[in-house]
């Protein structure tokens, strides 16, 4: 399977806009899961509130998600991160 997070972080400041969206296919059935992915969205806020320079934002956010699926679920999907820069 694989899971998609969706982020938009201000260009100028860095500062996460809205909330961060997560997308499964193949992981979880999502009407069972809903907590988990409220803690995936937490895990995608505290990785960009750490990461650092805007190249950095990318590979934290894969690696937030990575260990927590595996922590949660011991799948190890694609995850596949999405920072846009608006």
């Amino acid at each position: 399977g694989f899971v998609v997070a969706v982020a938009m972080v201000d260009q100028a400041s860095g500062q996460l806009v809205g909330e961060p969206e997560i997308l499964t296919r193949g992981v979880v059935y999502v009407r069972d899961s809903e907590e988990m992915l409220e803690r995936a969205r937490t895990s995608v806020r505290g990785a960009l509130v750490h990461a650092g320079p805007p190249s950095a934002l990318s590979t934290k956010v894969k690696d937030a998600l990575t260990e927590l699926i595996y922590k949660e679920t011991g799948r190890r999907p694609m995850v596949l991160p999405v920072v846009l820069e608006v």
